[in-house]
């Protein structure tokens, strides 16, 4: 039978530690509301830089600017989640599919001659 000294039992269960700590999701850092406003002001800035690009014709400036002005967003999006931009694409399409859902209502409400809340 193996004896377990104190050395191996330590990195045992240090390896095992580490294991643990690695598996846990990692907490989300909160959000520092200073920092938040000085992405978005670097982002506005950006945003003038790469139209003064643009409007000179410099693709790899125009390029490495909307390069880095992606980044500034993932990390204001990662950092201030307040921040994080809507999806406009799905508030419109269910502003579209409940216009359509009383727009049938109303349609058999007039078909029926008023029938329709009543029928089973």
């Amino acid at each position: 039978m193996r004896r377990i000294t104190s050395s191996s039992s330590v990195l045992l269960v240090g390896s095992v530690l580490i294991a643990v700590c690695s598996a846990l999701p990692a907490t989300a850092v909160p959000s520092n509301k200073a920092e938040c406003r000085r992405i978005t002001r670097q982002l506005d800035h950006f945003v003038n830089v790469a139209e003064m690009a643009d409007s000179r014709g410099d693709h790899l400036w125009l390029a490495s600017t909307l390069g880095h002005m992606d980044r500034l967003k993932e990390r204001r999006v990662r950092l201030c989640p307040e921040y994080e931009e809507p999806n406009w694409a799905a508030i419109y399409a269910k502003a579209i599919a409940d216009l359509a859902k009383k727009a049938g209502k109303a349609a058999l409400t007039y078909m029926t001659f008023g029938a329709y809340p009543f029928l089973p």
